[in-house]
This record gives C-alpha cells, sequence and structure tokens, in this order.
C-alpha cells in the first residue's frame, strides 16, 4: 500500500486527519491533506492549514538558547539564578542546560494544582507558582519531562533579547528559515487557517500560548512550514552551526519508562 493509500485510510477508520508532507533527498514525495480542519464550518485541512504543533514547540526555544551560545551571550552550563536572582535556594544549581535537557527537577503541569492551563497569567505570578512546589529531584539527579522548564527558557530569551519571546522566534528563526506561514502564541496570524483540535466530536480549548505554555507549546505551522524547520537542523549553517547540531542531537538524558513503548529512549 502506498502511503497516501494508507492515509486515506487511516482517516476513514477515525484514526487520524492533517497534513502530510514526505521528501526524501530534495523531492517531494507526498503532499496531501484529509479531514476537516474544523467540523463546525466543514472546512477541510489543506497545505496552507496551520496546526498547533503543542511540545515540538520546544525544539525553538532551545534552537535560540543555542543560538545565543553561539554568539557569546550565554552559555548553558551557566546557572539559571543569572536570569532569574529571585530563586528559590533549592533553583541555584539549575543550569539552562538542565532546563533542556528535562533534569532540573521542576515539575509538569501536573504537579502545580490549581494551575489552570486555560487562562492567562501574569509571568511572574506564573514563576510564582512554579517556585512554589518542591523540586522533584536535585538538579541532574533525574529526569522529568517539564513543560514549566520550557517556560523558564523563553524567560531566557526574553531577558537576553529584551524584546518579546515570539518577536524573537519569528525574527531570528521564522524569517531566515522562509518559514513564512508559522505563527507564535495565541495571537499568531492566519486565525482562520488554523484547525481546532476535537476530543472525539468535541472541540478542545487551546492553552493559554502567550503566558502559560509560552516556549513550550505555543507554535503554529503548516507541514511545508515544518520541512522548512527539518531541513535547517539537517544543514549546518542554515541556522545553527555543526556544532550545536551537534549539542541538539545528543543523547543527553535517560528518559527510562518514560514514553512507554519506547522505554529507553534519551533526550536531547
Amino acid at each position: 500500500m502506498d502511503l497516501d493509500a494508507y492515509l486515506a485510510s487511516e482517516h476513514q477508520r477515525g484514526r487520524w486527519r492533517g497534513s502530510a508532507l514526505v521528501r526524501r533527498a530534495g523531492e517531494t514525495l507526498l503532499e496531501a491533506s484529509y479531514g476537516l480542519a474544523d467540523r463546525g464550518t466543514t472546512r477541510p485541512n489543506t497545505p496552507e492549514t496551520l496546526f498547533q504543533i503543542a511540545s515540538v514547540s520546544k525544539q525553538f526555544a532551545a534552537a535560540a538558547i543555542l543560538l545565543f551560545q553561539e554568539r557569546g551571550a550565554l552559555s548553558v552550563h551557566e546557572p539559571l539564578s543569572r536570569w532569574l536572582p529571585e530563586c528559590p535556594e533549592a533553583w541555584r544549581r539549575i543550569t539552562v542546560h538542565h532546563l533542556l535537557t528535562h533534569t532540573s527537577g521542576i515539575g509538569h503541569w501536573r504537579d502545580f494544582p490549581g494551575l489552570s492551563l486555560y487562562q492567562p497569567i501574569a509571568r511572574d505570578a506564573l514563576l510564582g507558582v512554579f517556585q512554589q512546589f518542591p523540586l522533584k529531584f536535585a538538579p541532574g539527579g533525574g529526569w522529568s519531562y517539564s513543560s514549566p522548564a520550557y517556560v523558564l527558557v523563553a524567560h531566557i530569551v526574553e531577558q537576553v533579547t529584551g524584546e518579546q519571546y515570539a518577536d524573537f522566534v519569528r525574527r531570528a528563526i521564522f524569517e531566515p528559515l522562509g518559514m513564512a506561514e508559522s505563527g507564535v502564541g495565541d495571537h499568531a496570524p492566519h486565525r482562520e487557517r488554523r484547525a481546532l483540535g476535537y476530543a472525539g466530536e468535541k472541540p478542545l480549548p487551546s492553552f493559554d500560548l502567550d503566558t502559560v505554555s509560552i516556549g513550550a507549546g505555543d507554535i503554529w505551522c503548516t507541514a511545508r512550514d515544518l520541512a522548512r524547520w527539518d531541513a535547517a537542523l539537517m544543514t549546518p549553517g542554515r541556522l545553527l552551526a555543526a556544532e550545536s547540531l551537534r549539542a541538539m542531537f545528543t543523547p543527553h538524558a535517560d528518559a527510562g519508562d518514560a514514553f512507554g513503548e519506547l522505554s529507553g529512549a534519551r533526550y536531547g
């Protein structure tokens, strides 16, 4: 069965909908879309449909940090306290590297009861919530997936640049790579082309992407723009130097059984 027939069959079975783009050696083997972007209006998915890429967004935050390291603005081995001087004493051993590799000990969303993921919150208030709860382990002493750690990465980006995280990503990453269709946050462009999320037949609300999920799950992309991003990660000098790309793809931490059937996976 060819890939288009397989994806069409999976869509007919209700197992998936979306856009697919497959390239090999610069040649496009498949570009196709399946199903509806908005069931309420019966608007179909197309190659121009924007999808919220959730935690794949973290790659862009990591790339921003590596760009700064290349420019000498910071080192991933510097302590978080350089950028968050009022942090708790237990956080003072946390480095930027720990944040990027999920080895900081900072919890995930479920570890912060009472925090709404759907309502905007001031940055200082959000950081205050994170700091109210103990670390899951000493920095570097384990692995535990943490979107809040990437919120802190976005905070560092803003501290380094003096501009909004979304503005930096657009200027320093999207524009050089020709990712003209992509956007960052709740106020990203092309709202009329966004795919809506569903649980069964019901539309799902999105996390607040400008505050709660900044740096962690805030990017919208088309399949074409994701292909541009993938190509940049395969090409030293396109965005990041070879040394930075090696750092990105080096297995830094053992994720244990956190990914179920991918037990033994390691994190870059």
